[in-house]
């Protein structure tokens, strides 16, 4: 939680080293290892955009379960003046194509050959590999929302992260800071879903030449050996897709593509 105001940091990203295990807080801050012997201790890395990085040891949580996270104001979201005179464009970063099953990207509950492997088939757990596809940007831009394609759904609630990262070198490097993105999905409902973000204020700096869209599963419920399936475009090299390998953190790109992009409105003057 937030150490000044006690509020709850909703999808928070939570890292042990040994064995290598990851999962994300709910929209309550709430987060818990099932598989883990409650009686080791473990050094827990508390991961959280616009916070500072944090440690600590499993056991002292026994005590006091309450983490708290300290914001690291230099890395908050840049205000931006747009002046009166300015010329502006509706437009679309990603892909908005909807592809088709033949080619998948999938959150799964077990190993699933051809397919992201997302919860370790053993622990349970979130193995954290994280999915996305690169866009190019056309200068000052104001994100008004976003939008995912989900063509199979077997999970009674799917709760999906989106986090923009800088990739102006051609591969995510640097996560910009920006409201959440999260797209809560319950019933097996599958179709284009919408997140309307023209209140929140997300920027994209003209600095930035490209950007990726990464979606991440932090939360799903549902039977075991679930999936949740985006379905793909190949080949396709102006979306080009990429996936993080979660033991060695590197981004692995792909040529091929699926439906996840912005509607932005960018300025010119």
């Amino acid at each position: 939680m937030d150490s000044e105001t006690l509020e709850p940091i909703p999808y928070a990203q939570i890292t042990i080293s040994n064995p290598k295990v990851q999962t994300y807080s709910t929209e309550n801050g709430q987060f818990n290892f099932t598989q883990l012997d409650y009686d080791k201790n473990y050094t827990l890395s508390i991961d959280a955009l616009g916070y500072f990085n944090k440690e600590i040891n499993s056991l002292e949580l026994n005590n006091n379960p309450d983490i708290l996270l300290d914001l690291n104001e230099e890395v908050l979201p840049e205000l931006y003046i747009i002046p009166e005179n300015a010329k502006t464009k509706i437009r679309t970063y990603g892909q908005t194509k909807e592809g088709s099953l033949n080619t998948s990207a999938s959150f799964c509950g077990m190993v699933n050959s051809g397919k992201v492997n997302y919860i370790n088939s053993e622990t349970q757990e979130l193995d954290g590999t994280e999915m996305g596809i690169l866009a190019k940007t056309k200068g000052l831009s104001k994100v008004l929302s976003t939008h995912i394609f989900i063509a199979e759904n077997d999970y009674d609630e799917a709760i999906i992260k989106i986090q923009l990262y800088d990739a102006t070198g051609g591969s995510p490097k640097s996560p910009i800071i920006h409201a959440p993105m999260v797209f809560k999905i319950i019933n097996k409902q599958t179709g284009w879903f919408k997140l309307s973000l023209d209140d929140k204020n997300i920027f994209l700096d003209s600095d930035v030449k490209k950007i990726a869209l990464v979606a991440i599963l932090v939360h799903a419920e549902g039977e075991a050996g679930g999936c949740i399936s985006l379905s793909g475009i190949l080949p396709s090299f102006k979306n080009m897709a990429f996936i993080k390998d979660f033991e060695t953190g590197q981004f692995i790109k792909a040529p091929f593509s699926f439906p996840l992009y912005l509607t932005v409105e960018t300025y010119s003057w």
